[in-house]
């Protein structure tokens, strides 16, 4: 019972942070910076938090292709163990983040921010409040446009914005691949505690 309590505490909290600090662009702004400023070739980490369970992801992106996925495991708000799931990558590119927050009702989102230059959305807030534990917070904490994807097999391009990043090395929990919408994958996930 009293991981209820601190579950709610801890939600009222972000709620009411969240909704005075939101950025000011609109969504439809916001889909329009990105469809002008995107970058070819990008790698971003995402955390997804829900009381359950949470997950950070590092995707590099090609395109609208998921080239490549680190994934790591966290605890949730519930502090429960964390737990292996299958991963959809797809899920978590920027035009999919936009395509679930046009799908979402408005009462059910608590924050939502963009980012001032390309337009991704750093932070999405979602809970209904009629459905008790069904919080749940997706941030983009990491955005790296890239010069080129090097040794997974992309083409070599120039972003707009930025100098060439360190060479990225392959990690033990790198699962290359390259997914469309309907690719599922369960990578190796590292348990963080």
């Amino acid at each position: 019972m009293k991981h209820l309590w601190l579950l709610v505490l801890l939600l009222s909290g972000a709620l009411l942070y969240g909704e005075s600090s939101a950025q000011d662009l609109t969504l439809e702004e916001a889909k329009r910076l990105w469809r002008d400023n995107a970058p070819a070739q990008y790698r971003m980490v995402v955390t997804e938090i829900t009381p359950w369970d949470g997950i950070r992801l590092e995707i590099w992106m090609n395109g609208e292709y998921v080239v490549r996925l680190n994934a790591t495991c966290m605890n949730g708000l519930m502090e429960r163990p964390c737990e292996l799931r299958t991963i959809r990558p797809q899920h978590f590119t920027i035009e999919t983040l936009f395509d679930a927050i046009e799908r979402e009702e408005a009462d059910h989102i608590r924050r939502l921010s963009f980012d001032a230059v390309y337009g991704y959305p750093t932070a999405i807030s979602i809970s209904d409040p009629e459905v008790l534990d069904s919080g749940r917070s997706v941030r983009i904490i990491e955005f790296e446009p890239l010069t080129s994807i090097v040794g997974l097999g992309m083409p070599t391009t120039t972003p707009q914005h930025t100098p060439t990043p360190p060479a990225m090395t392959p990690t033990p929990f790198a699962t290359p691949f390259a997914t469309t919408a309907n690719t599922f994958i369960t990578p190796q996930l590292t348990v963080v505690s």
